[in-house]
């Protein structure tokens, strides 16, 4: 697996990034400094490139990626706004904002007093403006439904890039300088803009631009948002505090304070902290003249103690981004550096990876997590590692979860545990449907196709079949031992019970009857069905996989390990099986029963399974193996601190999962070999399983709990 930091990708390119854009499908970047290019997330392949006017400052895409705006400054006077197709790059309008400095002290009986206060005042207007430019030209935004676009000067049709309406622009209506940024912000209906300037937040309607209401105060507005519920919220200076007003009204309705201590309490009041918003709306990064750090919202509380750099003089203009799901910050800036780059975790504040290198914007793209940054005539992608992704539902239980398993639709999750209960669950909110009790540990678990019977497997030393929609018992098979495994066949017909007492059961599912007992050498350990029903391959402990004809009981093939044969698993074709005893596994030809390849581990070989392309087969000890089948070769591996005692590929190929003894679940990107995502538990992890669909994935848990995850979109 590749650490993080990992270059995974580079452009050069002929102008100097100064601003980065993702687009919200993911799948383009926008680079933008003298001129605007779009380059593909992943290869940074340069779609288009088009020259820019002056210098970019800040880009945004559209929510349906079908437009960019950007913010530009030609020089110190004069600034422009333009809206591009994201298609092709062409102009689809343009605004030029005019913004002079202006400063009078002339006295004439202190001339050289007046020369001084002249030169005095311009330099404090200029550092004042540019540092209210700096953060005006970051607002950039467009209306969730992508129908419009504000930006300092106007409100935009994106359909064709004319203005419709004014808004507050970088001047007070009296030519003074609007000494704070200029914020902006839609609300989430995409019904009314919110504009935060100076003192004063106002409220429009984004379809006319009429003022609905306006909200004053004697300090600064540093940022404007709407929050998740639709409420408008305000970042104030320098009270440090963020105000909720009613969206209707412009009422106060709530008031927290930040304890920002980022900055020079001076500093402060003249230059307002910059800020970026998570996905969410719950965390704010708030960045000043030599410090940043993460807040919660909700409580007003700080993530981590403030991060210390270089004053805002030095260096690039500091740049902080939050990653999608809020949990890692992205700083062009190392600590005490006036440069660099810097990703750290917004729980505690602890650096995932840096680097000294210049960097002048940055942005996370989603799965596979990667940040993509720019800087002097360069675009590169780094390898972050992976997300640590929160359960949709904690289904928790008694004991030890030994197995689980989708409904064939998804809708629900089947766990066997050691509390002596097999129990179904909503597998979207993790409500309880069903519970069925054994009389010792349950150990195996599985649907039939159609869902509406669940076979279970029990220590108990019985096989049983449940009716889910009354939850009645169809069926019990008694044999001599504990259960360890118990499956259907694919058309639904039959299902396959094996037990340490070393015999099969077939059941006949529509008379619920026992029709075969297949007598074997020793208990069984690993049981899997062929796609056409038609065969069973069985593990046992006397170091033999078998296959055997269910319609007659019928041995085909026995094949000799070294150890108890704890997996077996046919290809998706049915054509090749493979088994795995000891530290080898071997995959063999169903029809000749010749060996194919063989691979070796340093551990016992715990799990085995083919990919669904037939060429390619995972076996794992403490190492996740993939191994290519046409030659041989090893595609992929990954390593565990402990045995891995599950894995599988997602159903369409691109990941695997893997569990084990390290408490924990992984999601692996599959060729590529980049983690995407963690599934934290407790305690050892045992079992796993993906839905049909891929999207959902559950793991069985040694700390008592089952958790079902999504796969992020």
């Amino acid at each position: 697996m590749k650490p993080p930091g990992a270059v995974l990708a580079t452009a050069a390119l002929d102008f100097d990034v100064r601003a980065l854009a993702l687009a919200p499908d993911g799948k383009r970047v926008a680079a933008a400094g003298t001129a605007v290019a779009a380059l593909d997330t992943q290869t940074l392949q340069r779609r288009w490139q088009v020259p820019g006017i002056g210098t970019v400052r800040t880009a945004r895409f559209a929510p349906d990626s079908r437009r960019i705006v950007t913010f530009a400054t030609i020089d110190d006077e004069h600034h422009q706004v333009r809206l591009l197709d994201a298609a092709d790059g062409s102009v689809l309008g343009a605004l030029d904002l005019a913004t002079p400095i202006i400063v009078s002290g002339d006295d004439p009986d202190n001339p050289a007093g007046s020369a001084f206060g002249l030169l005095l005042g311009v330099a404090i207007a200029t550092a004042v403006f540019r540092k209210a430019l700096d953060g005006t030209s970051r607002s950039l935004v467009f209306s969730a439904d992508s129908k419009h676009v504000a930006a300092p000067g106007g409100e935009f049709d994106p359909a064709d890039g004319h203005r419709r309406y004014p808004l507050p622009g970088l001047l007070e209506p009296d030519g003074a300088i609007v000494n704070g940024p200029l914020s902006l912000d839609f609300s989430p209906d995409s019904h009314s803009v919110v504009v935060g300037w100076n003192r004063a937040v106002q409220s429009m309607k984004a379809a006319t631009g009429a003022v609905v209401w306006t909200h004053t105060q004697k300090g600064k507005i540093a940022r404007v948002w709407f929050d998740a519920d639709g409420k408008v919220c305000a970042l104030c200076t320098p009270s440090q505090d963020v105000i909720t007003l009613d969206p209707g009204t412009g009422a106060v309705q709530r008031t927290v304070r930040l304890d920002l201590a980022i900055t020079n309490p001076l500093f402060f009041i003249t230059f307002p902290p910059h800020t970026e918003l998570s996905a969410d709306r719950g965390q704010l990064a708030v960045f000043g003249a030599t410090r940043m750090t993460v807040f919660d919202l909700a409580s007003g509380a700080r993530r981590f103690d403030p991060i210390a750099y270089q004053s805002l003089t030095d260096g690039p203009p500091v740049r902080a981004r939050l990653s999608d799901r809020g949990d890692l910050v992205a700083v062009n800036r190392l600590p005490g550096e006036p440069t660099g780059i810097m990703v750290a975790r917004t729980d505690s504040g602890a650096t995932v990876w840096d680097s000294g290198t210049a960097i002048d914007d940055a942005v996370f793209t989603t799965a596979p997590r990667r940040l993509i940054v720019g800087g002097d005539r360069m675009v590169r992608v780094h390898w972050i590692g992976p997300v640590r992704l929160a359960p949709i539902s904690r289904l928790d239980h008694g004991g030890a979860v030994r197995a689980v398993a989708f409904a064939p639709d998804g809708h629900s999750v089947a766990t066997a545990c050691a509390d002596r209960t097999a129990r179904v669950f909503d597998s979207a909110d993790g409500t309880q449907l069903r519970r069925f009790e054994h009389e010792d540990a349950v150990t195996a678990i599985s649907y039939r196709p159609g869902g509406a019977l669940l076979l279970t497997g029990s220590a108990d030393g019985t096989a049983r079949g449940f009716d889910l929609t009354d939850g009645s018992e169809a069926f019990r098979v008694v044999h001599g031992g504990s259960v360890t495994a118990v499956l259907t066949t694919v058309d639904g017909k039959r299902a396959v019970s094996g037990s340490a007492d070393a015999t099969l059961r077939v059941i006949d599912l529509n008379t619920m009857a026992v029709t075969r007992t297949i007598q074997l050498d020793g208990a069984v350990e690993s049981l899997a069905v062929s796609p056409d029903s038609a065969l069973v391959a069985v593990g046992a402990t006397d170091s033999t996989a078998r296959i055997y004809r269910l319609a007659t009981g019928q041995r085909l093939l026995t094949l000799n390990h070294e150890a108890s044969v704890r997996a077996v698993a046919f290809s998706r074709d049915g054509t090749r099986l493979v088994t795995a005893g000891g530290k080898t596994a071997i995959v063999t030809t169903v029809a000749s029963g010749l060996p194919q390849r063989t691979i070796t581990h340093a551990g016992p070989i715990h799990t085995a399974a083919f990919h669904p392309d037939g060429d390619h087969l995972l076996t794992a000890d403490a190492t996740l193996r993939i191994t290519d089948l046409r030659d041989g070769t090893t595609t992929l591996a990954i390593t565990h601190e402990n045995p891995i005692h599950a894995a599988a590929f997602r159903p369409d190929g691109a990941a695997v999962a893997t569990a084990g003894a390290d408490a924990a679940g992984h999601l692996t990107e599959f060729p590529g070999g980049e983690e995407l995502f963690v599934l934290p538990h407790e305690g050892s992890v045992d079992a796993l399983a993906f839905d049909h669909s891929g999207t959902r994935l559950a793991t069985a848990g040694a700390d008592g709990s089952a958790r079902v995850y999504r796969w992020p979109t």
